[in-house]
């Protein structure tokens, strides 16, 4: 190995939609690994992320000591519907630049694994969600739109030298399909950690249960909202929230927010678009349970930041939730399409008090801190560029 810093592309999504939307957000696992690789230091990694983007976007050039951003602006018209042919050749362009020494791509869903498998350098892929496996579950739409997706995202994998994969059910699925896996799951941001969650449940107040992702039918918040509605008018006293993006223009989601609108949905149930970090930390600190109940979940980050703040959860019994799940006692992991057991679940927690799950806190915040995540990342771009 070279006594120089490893220098990598980080190819990733950057998550803003328009110019007013603050500084550089790549979603929450991959701002958690920049985080990490940003501790190492640059003596040991000099990172360059790369972020094709359809109108120009206001960031600086450097992110942290060891990290600067690229930011290549392309015609909408040249994403999917030029196969992603727009970022394949402005990535390769701007990695000529670069000469990095591996390039590492984050997710089949956009354009990513396409512009990292013809990257002309020896590249990574880490998938954050399996497209094939989701649309196994459920119908997104635009349909055809993420039949191309998968298709390119499977094509795409099949040509990077290793797949990241952030769960046991990512690495299961892609037996016989990728060159080599590794096992490193996504980190958790350090804001989620660097303070203390609060202990006991909060005095004289009904308690509150969140729900958070947005709102599809993959997550399944109107089935939930169903099941929230039938334990309230049983008798049982709690106020849901549900934070997420939702679509009016989409019929789950339309017909989601028409439900809250019902007059017996309104006394306990709302809404709230998605928030920043520290808000959803705020809101976590002030509820007492988080039900999260997917038919389909490559990680679930979202269950380890409610554990990471103490939080009772409630969650599918899939993908790589019980990964997250295993050894931490105080979580409930129901099969996907029980609803009476999930409803039941949590009857019986409110029954005793709705305590919350202060020992779940250290275990998560031990196990998916961003520079261990980071250390395990940096093995992975050794390993392929070295192993045969």
């Amino acid at each position: 190995m070279s006594s120089r810093p490893l220098h990598v592309a980080m190819l990733v999504v950057d998550d803003r939609f328009d110019s007013a939307s603050g500084p550089p957000f790549f979603g929450p696992a991959p701002t958690a690994l920049l985080k990490g690789l940003s501790l190492l230091g640059a003596d040991a990694v000099k990172v360059h992320v790369v972020c094709c983007v359809k109108a120009e976007l206001p960031a600086p050039p450097q992110l942290a000591d060891n990290i600067l951003y690229h930011q290549i602006i392309l015609p909408h018209w040249t994403y999917l519907r030029s196969l992603h042919a727009g970022p394949v050749l402005g990535v390769r362009r701007i990695l000529a630049q670069i000469r990095p020494d591996i390039v590492h791509s984050h997710g089949v869903e956009r354009w990513c694994a396409m512009a990292g498998s013809l990257a002309g350098f020896p590249a990574v892929l880490t998938i954050h969600g399996h497209l094939r496996l989701i649309l196994q579950k459920t119908r997104m739409r635009p349909f055809f739109y993420w039949q191309l997706q998968m298709l390119l995202g499977e094509w795409a994998l099949r040509r990077h030298r290793g797949i990241i994969c952030i769960s046991s059910h990512i690495q299961k699925s892609l037996v016989g399909i990728a060159r080599q896996t590794w096992l490193i799951p996504n980190a958790l941001r350090d804001e989620f950690i660097n303070t203390s969650p609060r202990q006991q449940p909060r005095i004289c107040t009904a308690p509150r249960i969140l729900v958070v992702g947005t709102i599809t039918e993959n997550k399944r918040p109107l089935e939930l909202l169903n099941m929230f509605t039938e334990l309230y008018t049983s008798g049982a006293n709690f106020s849901v929230r549900f934070i997420g993006h939702v679509s009016e223009h989409d019929s789950y989601g339309s017909a989601f927010l028409s439900m809250l609108q019902d007059p017996r949905v309104k006394v306990f149930a709302e809404h709230l678009n998605p928030i920043d970090s520290q808000a959803l930390i705020t809101e976590m600190d002030n509820a007492d349970a988080l039900v999260h109940y997917p038919l389909e979940e490559a990680f679930g980050l979202v269950v380890a930041e409610a554990l990471s703040r103490g939080l009772k959860v409630f969650a599918s019994a899939v993908g790589g939730i019980t990964d997250i799940c295993h050894s931490v006692s105080s979580t409930v992991l129901v099969p996907p399409d029980d609803f009476k057991r999930l409803s039941i679940s949590i009857y019986d927690w409110l029954s005793v008090g709705r305590p919350r799950a202060p020992e779940a806190a250290l275990i998560i915040r031990n196990r998916y801190c961003s520079s261990c995540i980071a250390e395990q990342t940096v093995g992975a771009y050794y390993h392929a560029l070295y192993s045969n």
